[in-house]
C-alpha cells in the first residue's frame, strides 16, 4: 500500500506500508488529522495534520 500525503502548497511525500489496507488507512487518518482517535479535533494552532515545511493542511490518501 502507498500513502500519498500532499499539502495545499504542493509539498508531497509517499509512504510505502506493508500490511493490510486498514492499517494504511488508519495511518493516513493520523497524518491528515482526520482520525477518530483524536479526542478533540486538531485546533488552529495544532501541528496535527499540517505540513512540516509550510504549515498548510495535509491530505493523505491510500492507493493500492
Amino acid at each position: 500500500m502507498n500513502i500519498n500525503v500532499n499539502c495545499e502548497k504542493g509539498h508531497r511525500q509517499r509512504l510505502i506500508i506493508a500490511g493490510p489496507r486498514e492499517h494504511a488507512e488508519g495511518l493516513a487518518e493520523l497524518l491528515d488529522g482526520s482520525s477518530p482517535g483524536y479526542i478533540d479535533a486538531p485546533g488552529v494552532d495544532s501541528q496535527i495534520g499540517k505540513c512540516g515545511i509550510c504549515g498548510s493542511q495535509l491530505t493523505a490518501t491510500v492507493e493500492s
